[in-house]
C-alpha cells in the first residue's frame, strides 16, 4: 500500500461533479490511488502538499495526439496537408526507429505533464515504445497501433500490418492499468473497406477501442464519397466500426446525418481546433454535434502540426473560434469547454477520472494562482479556460502518484530526454533530406 497523500487547504477545488461544484479552502485525502475523503474539516495524511495558493482540477484528457511527433515540431509549418504529409512527414517517418519513437514519446509526455494532461489518446507506430514511456512516466495512454493499406515504418509489408497490431494487443491487453492498447487504422482514405472490416472484427474480439482520422480534409472526404458512394462516416458504419469503442479525430466535413450516426453509436469525437485552423482544414461543427448528443472531447494533435501539446491553448481556441463562426459569444461557454477536456472523454473512455469526487481515481492537477494573468480570480472556470497556459501547472497526480511536484517532473529525467530529442531529430532530417535549422547549426 502506498502512503496516504493529503492535499491540504486547497484554495479552489473544481470538482467537475454532476453539479459542477466549486469548493473553497478544502482538504482532499488520497489513499491507494483514489480520493477517499473531501472535507473542509481537518484531515490527516502521511504526505502533505500545501495547496493554500492552488487551484485543483481534474487531470486533462487529450483525446487525440501523435505523442512521438514531438520530434517533428516546426519542421513542416505553413504547408497544405498533402505537401505536409508527402514532402516532410512521411519521408521522415520512413527513417524512424523504435528508440526515436521512445525519445519522442518521452519528450511529448514531459510537455503534456506541464500542460496538465494526465491521459492521452495516441495513434502512431512502434506503439510498444510509447506504452513503455507511459509506464515509466506514470501517465495514462489509450495507445493505438497505427497502420494503413500500404504498410508502415514498422511493417513495410502491407499484408502484415494487422497481424503486428494484433500482436501489440496481445502484449498490452490488461498488462498495466495505465495503458489501454487500441487499434489505429489511419483513415478511410488510406485504409480499404476490407482492412476496416478486419479492424472491426479485431476490436470486437479483444474489446479494445479503435482510433481513426475522420473527414479532416474536404478534398479527401470528397474522394472517399466518390470512391465508395457514401460519406466516410457511413463507410465506418458499413464496415462495422461505428460503435462505443470508436474515437474519431478531427471530424470536420460531416453531414447532419453523419452526426446522428456518431451520436447514436456513442462515438467519441476529438475536436482538434488548433491544427485544423493552422492548416486551413476547416472548423468542425462542434456546437451542432453537442446539440445532437455527440460525445466531443478535445485534442492537441501532434507537435508536427500543432507545434504544442498545450491543452489550455486548445481549450481557449475551441471556445473562441466557434463564437466567431456562429456570431454568438454565448456558444461553448467555459464550463462546457472544461467538460470536453475532462468528464466527457472520461465517461466515453470508461475511465473513473475526469472529476474530483470520493471514490474516483486521483488524477489531479494543481495550478499556482500566484500569477499576474490569473489575478483576480473572479471566475475559476473561465480563468482556467481563457487565462491559464502551459507551465502554470505546479503539481500533477496520476492515480494518486506524484508525477510532477512544484514544477519538476519526478518520474524521469526530462533534461536527458531533451538532449536525446535534439540528437534523434537531427538524425531524422539528415537521413530523410528534409530541411532543418538543426543542420545549419553543424555547418
Amino acid at each position: 500500500m502506498s502512503e496516504s497523500l493529503l492535499l491540504q487547504n486547497v484554495r479552489v477545488l473544481l470538482t467537475q461533479d454532476s453539479n459542477r461544484r466549486i469548493i473553497r479552502n478544502v482538504n482532499v485525502l488520497i489513499e491507494d490511488g483514489k480520493i477517499s475523503k473531501i472535507s473542509q474539516q481537518p484531515l490527516k495524511g502521511e504526505v502533505k502538499i500545501d495547496c493554500s495558493r492552488s487551484l485543483a482540477a481534474p487531470g486533462l484528457i487529450n483525446s487525440h495526439t501523435h505523442i512521438a511527433m514531438s520530434l517533428f515540431r516546426g519542421v513542416a509549418d505553413d504547408l497544405p496537408l498533402k505537401e505536409w504529409l508527402y514532402d516532410r512527414v512521411w519521408p521522415m517517418e520512413g527513417h524512424l526507429t523504435p528508440g526515436m519513437v521512445r525519445t519522442g514519446a518521452m519528450l511529448g509526455i514531459a510537455e503534456s505533464i506541464y500542460s496538465g494532461i494526465t491521459c492521452f489518446v495516441d495513434m502512431y507506430f512502434y506503439e510498444d515504445e510509447i506504452a513503455e514511456a507511459c509506464v515509466e512516466a506514470g501517465v495514462r495512454g489509450f495507445l493505438a497501433a497505427g497502420y494503413m493499406d500500404y504498410g508502415t515504418p514498422q511493417k513495410r509489408d502491407p499484408d502484415k500490418v494487422l497481424s503486428e497490431a494484433e500482436n501489440y494487443l496481445k502484449r498490452w491487453k490488461d498488462r498495466n492499468p495505465l495503458v489501454v492498447p487500441c487499434l489505429g487504422p489511419h483513415a478511410p482514405y488510406s485504409c480499404s473497406p476490407e482492412l476496416l472490416e478486419k479492424t472491426a472484427s479485431l476490436s470486437e474480439r479483444y474489446d479494445v477501442p479503435v482510433h481513426i482520422h475522420l473527414a479532416e480534409d474536404k478534398d479527401l472526404a470528397g474522394q472517399v464519397k466518390q470512391k465508395h458512394g457514401v460519406t466516410a462516416t457511413e463507410l465506418l458504419r458499413r464496415t462495422g466500426l461505428l460503435d462505443r469503442r470508436l474515437i474519431t479525430a478531427h471530424t470536420i466535413w460531416v453531414s447532419d446525418s453523419d452526426m446522428r450516426l456518431l451520436s447514436r453509436n456513442n462515438v467519441l469525437v476529438a475536436h482538434v481546433p488548433v491544427t485544423n485552423v493552422k492548416m486551413a482544414q476547416g472548423i468542425a461543427r462542434v456546437p451542432e454535434m453537442l446539440s445532437q448528443g455527440v460525445n466531443v472531447g478535445l485534442g492537441t494533435d501532434g507537435a508536427g502540426s500543432n507545434n504544442l501539446l498545450d491543452m489550455f491553448e486548445v481549450m481557449k481556441t475551441a471556445a473562441i473560434i466557434h463564437k466567431q463562426r456562429l456570431g454568438d459569444p454565448t456558444v461553448l461557454p467555459a464550463q462546457k469547454i472544461l467538460d470536453m477536456a475532462t468528464i466527457i472523454p472520461a465517461r466515453a473512455l470508461g475511465l473513473p477520472i475526469g472529476s474530483i469526487e470520493e471514490g474516483r481515481e486521483a488524477d489531479i492537477i494543481l495550478v499556482n494562482l500566484d500569477r499576474p494573468w490569473l489575478t483576480p480570480l473572479h471566475n475559476p472556470v473561465s480563468q482556467l479556460v481563457y487565462s491559464m497556459r502551459i507551465g502554470d501547472v505546479d503539481t500533477v497526480l496520476v492515480a494518486g502518484r506524484i508525477v510532477m511536484l512544484h514544477g519538476r517532473i519526478v518520474t524521469f529525467n526530462y533534461e536527458e530526454t531533451i538532449k536525446k530529442a535534439e540528437r534523434d531529430a537531427l538524425k531524422l532530417v539528415e537521413e530523410s533530406r528534409v530541411e532543418s535549422f538543426l543542420k545549419q547549426q553543424l555547418s
